[in-house]
């Protein structure tokens, strides 16, 4: 083989390795292995975000729709929160579930609290009370516990019944309060499933 043909396959050779290297190396980059991620854990799992982010998320969610902490929440106020949860990281496995506890805005007690201004008036006198909403949604199921109007609600709480079980919570969520403990269950839930959480940015 004569030096020049010798010289060409050398640095054909050197070209060609080079090239191999540069491509794995760009692999590597590109596709990180998920244990080094710092998103995943050693399993490949998605790691939580920290509750604390999910919180403001939460806070921030309400606030953008000029909600009052004392205000009863309801299913078109909650459903919009869930993408923007999901974009922070944190898919709500039971989101459905949760959602399902909130008050529909067609149920009639919701409306008469939430379509005129006196009710709005009341439902934050309600707020500030324990189990206040609880209360109320309880009342207006029993026959003639609400009146056309909402004329009725402001002695329905003071004339509650003191019977058994009365004063027990329904299991529904009313505030943005109850909505994070709720979503703090799941949190939690997850967290003892063996999921991890992200390291603090």
């Amino acid at each position: 083989m004569t030096k020049s043909r010798l010289g060409t396959n050398r640095r054909l050779f050197l070209r060609t390795g080079l090239a191999a290297v540069a491509a794995a190396v760009a692999c590597a980059v590109a596709v990180p292995a998920l244990a080094d991620d710092p998103g995943f854990d050693a399993q490949g799992r998605s790691k939580l975000p920290r509750f604390g982010d999910i919180a403001y998320v939460v806070e921030r969610h309400f606030e953008t729709i000029d909600m009052d902490p004392r205000d009863l929440i309801t299913r078109s106020d909650v459903k919009p929160l869930f993408p923007k949860l999901k974009a922070a990281y944190w898919q709500v496995p039971d989101a459905d579930k949760i959602i399902a506890q909130v008050p529909d805005d067609s149920e009639p007690w919701v409306l008469e609290l939430t379509s005129t201004k006196a009710g709005q008036k009341f439902m934050r006198q309600v707020g500030t009370l324990p189990a206040g909403f609880d209360k109320v949604d309880r009342m207006c199921r029993m026959p003639h516990g609400l009146t056309p109007g909402g004329h009725n609600l402001g002695d329905m709480v003071s004339r509650a019944p003191k019977g058994r079980h009365f004063n027990d919570r329904t299991g529904r969520i009313y505030t943005q309060e109850e909505l994070l403990a709720r979503l703090r269950e799941t949190y939690d839930e997850q967290i003892a499933s063996g999921l991890s959480v992200q390291r603090g940015r």
